[in-house]
């Protein structure tokens, strides 16, 4: 289970080759978690996303949608 109300934002970096993501605490400078994935393997970016939010729920606890 997720924090509730968490204040996070998202932060992405994609490109022909390699998306490059980023979860930041409202206020922080610093990503509290990354994730890195080739582009190649995922031609569907509704697939990428997916599996993103899978990976930011098991490994940082994150369940909750990134702040606006």
């Amino acid at each position: 289970m997720g924090m509730p109300e968490l204040n996070w934002h998202l932060v992405a970096d994609i490109g022909g080759t390699n998306a490059r993501f980023g979860a930041l605490l409202a206020g922080e400078l610093q990503p509290v978690c990354e994730f890195h994935y080739s582009v190649q393997e995922y031609p569907a970016f509704s697939d990428l996303i997916l599996q993103l939010q899978q990976e930011l729920a098991s490994k940082a606890g994150i369940d909750t949608p990134p702040t606006a």
